[in-house]
């Protein structure tokens, strides 16, 4: 085999779905307290649009919770983004830059995040997009019993437990990495 793909685990992958479930929550009841205390139709029918949305969200969201098993499901973006409109609608910038930023943190946060490590080296997740450690930059990558481990040169390490959806064949990631550093060893 020529390369690894290894699939980390998020252990507060629950957590932020919760927290994106009370922002909306949140976002339903500022709505609905616009729409009350509105003294102009169109910020009244705005924050009704906002509810309607909300509403739409959240019901999105118990989906997801009920029936989709995946895990990086991004419905509760939808009544996120649906939010930041409303919100910008009714001129409140604030509200919406707010619920744009939530947004693109919460996207960022469920992603799946995959080490790929191949002949050129071991690609790994950053916050945005992944980064890439050549051979030459390593002291060791090992994955023993479901945790990956990751020495780099500079005294850095990345430790993370993988999960088990794709099964890989520890012996044999250890041998294929172990040849590719000392390689990269004689070759310095």
């Amino acid at each position: 085999m020529n390369h690894f793909e290894l699939a980390l685990k998020n252990e507060k992958l629950l957590y932020y779905h919760r927290m994106a479930v009370l922002l909306l929550i949140l976002n339903f009841a500022a709505f609905i307290i616009v729409a009350i205390y509105a003294t102009t139709s169109t910020t009244r029918t705005f924050a009704i649009v906002g509810v309607a949305a909300t509403t739409f969200g959240l019901a999105m969201a118990y989906w997801q919770y009920a029936t989709v098993k995946e895990a990086n499901d991004k419905r509760n973006v939808i009544g996120l983004f649906f939010a930041a409109v409303c919100w910008g609608l009714m001129q409140s910038w604030v509200a919406a830059v707010i619920c744009l930023l939530v947004q693109v943190f919460y996207s960022i946060s469920i992603r799946k995040q995959i080490v790929t490590v191949i002949d050129g080296g071991v690609q790994y997740p950053a916050f945005f997009g992944t980064t890439t450690a050549k051979w030459n930059e390593l002291n060791n990558v090992v994955l023993k019993d479901g945790l990956l481990t990751i020495d780099f040169k500079n005294n850095k390490i990345i430790q993370a437990e993988i999960t088990e959806t794709q099964p890989v064949n520890e012996p044999e990631f250890n041998r294929f990495c172990n040849a590719r550093l000392t390689g990269n060893s004689a070759a310095v």
